[in-house]
């Protein structure tokens, strides 16, 4: 296990952030570990620092926040390092992706199962979306568990 560090801004509960520092992760089978570069601040990133923490409220996906997260789903990175899987199996279009690759993650991670998932194919509608930024503990973001599954997009290609 390696002993180096990587920095985060945390909110610990609404209107509270601050600096932690966690165990540089190892990225699972299946999964990388994206050094960010730039990351926008969303509209549901402002209203959880205010208090309105119920995300996707009136629809199947409704949750609370669970606090403490690490904001932000709106990233430009550089991938870092990468698993021989997830080299194959991440990226939009099916290319291989490798260490070094500029890229843009979707911050939805949909199930694929439910019927919104199986017949409409948009995030807005699955009935068990969850979002990097507010859906997932900061323990949870910083281990980079849950990348398994998102689409990466080449960044170059957004104009970024």
């Amino acid at each position: 296990m390696s002993t180096k560090k990587v920095k985060a801004a945390v909110m610990t509960g609404p209107g509270k952030i601050e600096i932690q520092e966690f165990p540089y992760p190892e990225p699972e089978d299946g999964a990388l570990i994206m050094r960010t570069e730039m990351s926008g601040i969303c509209g549901s990133d402002k209203h959880t620092y205010q208090g309105f923490t119920k995300q996707y409220a009136g629809t199947e996906a409704e949750t609370d926040t669970p606090f403490p997260i690490i904001p932000g789903h709106e990233n430009v990175g550089i991938v870092d390092r990468i698993s021989k899987k997830a080299r194959t199996e991440l990226e939009y279009y099916g290319r291989e992706l490798k260490e070094g690759d500029r890229i843009v993650l979707c911050p939805d991670v949909l199930c694929g199962q439910c019927w919104y998932c199986r017949h409409i194919y948009g995030w807005p509608w699955c009935a068990n979306n969850k979002a990097y930024g507010n859906a997932f503990t900061s323990e949870i973001s910083a281990s980079v568990r849950r990348l398994v599954g998102v689409h990466l997009r080449p960044a170059q290609s957004l104009g970024v």
